[in-house]
């Protein structure tokens, strides 16, 4: 061992710090004693460090975590962040350890739970996690609107990774041919990955038969626009727990649901349905909506001169296909 060593850790030690929360994942106040770490024989086989660090809201941080006396210190580029210890539910080497732990602590036959798991994970872009979470709640519970419009919109977004895929495999073998006909040539990666990357910010959403700029752009709109108002005005009712007919949407929970692409998708692929591309003037989603609507009569818009009806008018007919 290093002579620096001891030193350290007397340091550490006089500022209340210690190095033991990073040996191992640790769980805040966890009533079990934990488990004794055997003495590494050699770096490649000591335990990873956690860097992962899940508080008590379900949140998320990562960086190299320091614990305290009274709490965890989480380093990141931009300084450091102390959480008291019931702020902290625990910290782990990896995500998916994080996932493991919160796995261990869902009520197996609690859909509720299964679904704020699957969200959680959603949220992290452990996509294949949320699958299994969405499957099995599906299971528990088959008629949850939700889970099924969630579970879509994951198996959609794989097709459309798999498209780009096959696209970009597509881009580069044509970058060889123009570059140099008749021939075998190393191809350039930086080339080939700007598609995939502006492919995969951009999303490429279908809707109907317009091109795929125009397409962007109308759902780029409803994101803006169009999504926030159905929201305020429809989804209070038209959910999986209301009255909600043919027309179902996920209501957003706070202000992040607003962002988040799976919902979003979900609630354009249920807005869609509504929208007759070939005469999109008289589509459902335009008529129904100045109706009374039931149980209690109440009209959503004042009239068509309404600001939001004129609004929703306005992105619904941009949905024709320019000929």
């Amino acid at each position: 061992m290093s002579p620096k060593i001891p030193m350290l850790t007397a340091g550490l030690t006089a500022l209340g710090l210690s190095w033991s929360g990073i040996a191992t994942v640790c769980v805040a106040d966890s009533a079990e004693p934990p488990a004794a770490v055997a003495p590494a024989a050699s770096e490649s086989t000591a335990p990873s460090p956690p860097t992962v660090l899940l508080l008590s809201n379900g949140k998320v941080l990562q960086g190299p975590i320091l614990k305290e006396d009274a709490g965890y210190v989480i380093k990141h580029k931009f300084g450091e962040i102390r959480f008291k210890r019931r702020e902290v539910e625990g910290c782990f080497a990896t995500l998916q350890e994080a996932y493991q732990y919160k796995l261990k602590h869902t009520p197996e036959r609690d859909p509720d739970e299964r679904l704020k798991l699957a969200r959680w994970c959603l949220d992290q872009k452990l996509y294949d996690e949320a699958r299994e979470q969405l499957q099995v709640l599906l299971t528990l519970n088959p008629n949850d609107a939700q889970a099924s419009a969630m579970l879509y919109n994951l198996d959609a977004m794989a097709e459309r990774a798999a498209t780009r895929d096959q696209q970009v495999a597509r881009t580069a073998a044509t970058i060889a041919a123009e570059e140099e006909p008749g021939r075998p040539h190393e191809l350039d990666i930086s080339r080939i990955r700007k598609p995939s990357r502006r492919a995969q910010a951009l999303g490429l959403p279908a809707i109907f038969d317009l091109p795929p700029a125009l397409a962007f752009r109308r759902y780029q709109e409803f994101t803006r626009d169009v999504h926030p108002m159905l929201q305020r005005r429809c989804a209070k009712c038209h959910n999986e727990q209301g009255q909600a007919g043919a027309f179902q949407l996920i209501p957003a929970r706070g202000v992040r649901d607003y962002g988040n692409e799976l919902l979003l998708r979900a609630n354009l692929d249920a807005t869609l349905r509504l929208v007759n591309p070939e005469d999109p003037a008289h589509s459902d989603l335009l008529t129904h909506t100045l109706l009374p609507h039931p149980p209690s009569r109440q009209l959503l818009f004042t009239g068509q001169n309404d600001p939001a009806y004129r609004l929703l008018s306005q992105w619904v007919n941009s949905l024709k296909a320019p000929k």
